[in-house]
């Protein structure tokens, strides 16, 4: 028997399938935030649990995005939606996404692959996809934060320590939190001159993700005096913290904030073994 793609977003099989991959999981694999961002984007979510020879090895994140009888999958503005499967049955689940795309209108299906995850290119290539490297930050947290600031490049410490100095602190649990961040979205993609990829208003406010069994939290705004100038979310799944969304308004951008918040125990764009959060 090959692999079979079954429905089912119950958090805790969900959770079990994903750790059974024996690959790496972040929280951008959590059903609690695939639920939120499929909101924000406009997605439809539906939760693939991965099975093979009658047992849950692993899962794969589907979100569809449709337009009249097509419809493209994990085109969303967020990295790392992609199957956890075991390296040898990549191929395998590859082609019965494939299949299930044909049967539901599927033009495109993108996958990506969180860092250390372990992913044959041979295999891809060999199933006709596409390939793409990109590069991110793996972070361990878990040191004193004196160990990570002398970790980091020279010049970045001053522009923290030049943050601190000119009043640029950094509060969690801000009420200013939602609107901030729905501004960081709206002025750097005018910039870019093209759509975020979410919602308009984005609507996400930090009660949204408080109930989340899977999923912790941190909404952080960096702040001049009473005047906010940049956010970043940062969502935590077990023992791993990703950088989600954020950024400093452009009329800020020499206030620095941004190296002053990312430099916090919340971790940059990816942390692994992060202190617990305060």
């Amino acid at each position: 028997m090959g692999v079979e793609l079954v429905v089912d977003g119950d958090v805790q099989r969900w959770g079990e399938a994903a750790r059974a991959s024996g690959q790496p999981v972040s929280a951008f694999h959590a059903v609690g935030f695939l639920t939120v961002a499929a909101a924000v984007t406009q997605s439809h979510l539906v939760p693939l649990v991965v099975r093979h020879r009658g047992r849950d090895v692993g899962v794969a994140p589907w979100l569809l995005r449709r337009r009249g009888p097509l419809a493209r999958v994990n085109r969303v503005p967020f990295p790392y939606a992609g199957p956890l499967v075991p390296p040898d049955l990549l191929g395998e689940t590859l082609d019965a996404l494939w299949r299930r795309g044909r049967r539901h209108g599927v033009v495109t299906q993108d996958h990506e692959f969180a860092p250390g995850t372990a992913v044959d290119p041979g295999a891809l290539a060999t199933w006709g996809s596409t390939l793409r490297h990109d590069q991110t930050y793996v972070v361990d947290t878990s040191a004193d934060l004196d160990v990570l600031l002398a970790g980091v490049d020279p010049r970045c410490r001053r522009q923290i320590r030049k943050a601190e100095a000119g009043g640029v602190r950094v509060e969690a649990r801000s009420p200013l939190a939602g609107p901030t961040l729905e501004r960081v979205l709206e002025s750097v993609f005018a910039l870019k001159d093209h759509s975020s990829g979410y919602r308009h208003p984005l609507g996400l406010a930090p009660t949204d993700l408080l109930p989340l069994k899977d999923l912790d939290a941190r909404w952080a705004v960096a702040q001049v005096g009473d005047e906010p100038v940049g956010s970043l979310l940062t969502v935590r799944h077990e023992d791993r913290a990703v950088a989600w969304l954020g950024g400093v308004l452009p009329e800020h951008r020499r206030t620095t904030p941004t190296r002053c918040s990312t430099g916090t125990p919340s971790g940059g764009p990816t942390s692994a073994a992060p202190r617990p959060w305060t």
